[in-house]
């Protein structure tokens, strides 16, 4: 079996390295998926406030422009990240539910 330093290497990947490490040693899975929303929440709105900065450095720009200059990179890592803490909260919400049945 892998050792979580061969899976995740923490120089190049620090914030999934430390949830997942995190996740293993100490949450569970309930509170991982939070901490996926919580991430989600942060790129989704680190979207729109560097649409924000960008914009205030042009003259005469449109918000709709500006949001279309910075990109659609956040959002989609924000839906999945999104999509990743939904999955991690019904996972530990089944499981849980399947240990009070037996």
């Amino acid at each position: 079996m892998l050792s979580r330093s061969v899976l995740f290497n923490p120089s190049t990947e620090p914030v999934i390295f430390f949830i997942f490490y995190f996740s293993v040693e100490y949450m569970n899975k309930r509170g991982t998926g939070v901490a996926f929303i919580a991430i989600a929440a942060f790129l989704f709105s680190a979207n729109y406030i560097s649409a924000a900065i960008f914009g205030s450095g042009l003259k005469a720009i449109n918000w709709s422009v500006a949001l279309l200059l910075v990109g659609n990179t956040l959002n989609i890592l924000s839906i999945i990240a999104l999509i990743i803490g939904i999955a991690y909260i019904a996972w530990g919400e089944y499981e849980e539910f399947k240990s009070k049945k037996q």
